[in-house]
């Protein structure tokens, strides 16, 4: 590559950096959808395959992106009027991906029923999130000490394990 490339504060490298972590958001947001739909086929005793996940995924890409940009201002503006409140919104909404995902309910009606399935458990389920935070944070620690980008790869390919077990706490809370 060119030098002038490579540097910091070239404008190409910023440009390309841009660049990169748009493309990155726009995979993430993929793959988060692709993730519960999976997992949602999988738990269903159903086959999957890529044909069939690309036509599941395409009609509610953009949706879930305007889903996921509502939650985070939620989120932000709950943890920006100080900790307590970012948390309640956090655990009341916790569901909400998956019933946004699965039912095809509008964002604020998944927001609405992820908070009627927490009412009266909310302490459980911020024990059980905690628990499942920590086993996440840990196994992410364990791998990232893999030097060479080779741990990161793994955590992202284990990262369904990660969504598993919330899907499994809001399939038992929903029933």
């Amino acid at each position: 590559m060119p030098e002038s490339f490579v540097l910091d504060n070239s404008i190409w490298f910023v440009l390309f950096s841009v660049l990169i972590q748009l493309a990155l958001a726009f995979i993430g947001v993929y793959a988060s959808i692709a993730t519960v739909i999976a997992i949602k086929k999988i738990i269903g005793g159903q086959s999957l395959s890529k044909i069939k996940m690309r036509g599941l995924v395409g009609p509610i890409y953009w949706k879930y992106c305007l889903y996921s940009l509502a939650v985070f201002l939620v989120y932000f503006a709950g943890f920006a009027l100080f900790v307590i409140p970012g948390i309640i919104f956090v655990v009341w909404y916790i569901f909400s991906q998956f019933i946004f995902i699965e039912e095809g309910l509008g964002i604020k009606a998944s927001l609405a029923k992820s908070k009627d399935l927490v009412k009266g458990i909310f302490w459980k389920i911020v024990g059980r999130g905690i628990v499942f935070g920590i086993f996440a944070i840990a196994v992410q620690l364990i791998f990232a000490i893999i030097p060479y980008g080779i741990g990161v790869f793994i955590t992202s390919i284990l990262s369904g394990f990660f969504i598993l077990p919330l899907y499994l706490l809001y399939k038992e809370v929903s029933e």
